[in-house]
């Protein structure tokens, strides 16, 4: 009888182990993406400057010029 309650107490332990084992997996996960997704964003967003800064100057080469609002 002893015996038997203390594998349950152990199994339910660890089940609750191994659910808050996942949940640390899935948020670590959640941030991995989210910082990996952060991360191509910006350099996406360094490959349009840089391939705009090269438009602008093959522009300014040949004598043409893009409109650019002053801030």
């Amino acid at each position: 009888m002893l015996k038997a309650q203390f594998e349950c107490l152990g199994l339910a332990v660890y089940e609750k182990a191994l659910k808050r084992r996942e949940r640390t997996k899935q948020r670590e996960m959640e941030l991995w993406n989210t910082s990996l997704t952060l991360v191509r964003r910006e350099a996406l967003r360094r490959l349009l400057e840089q391939e705009r800064q090269v438009h602008i100057r093959e522009l300014s080469n040949t004598g043409l010029a893009i409109y650019q609002q002053r801030a």
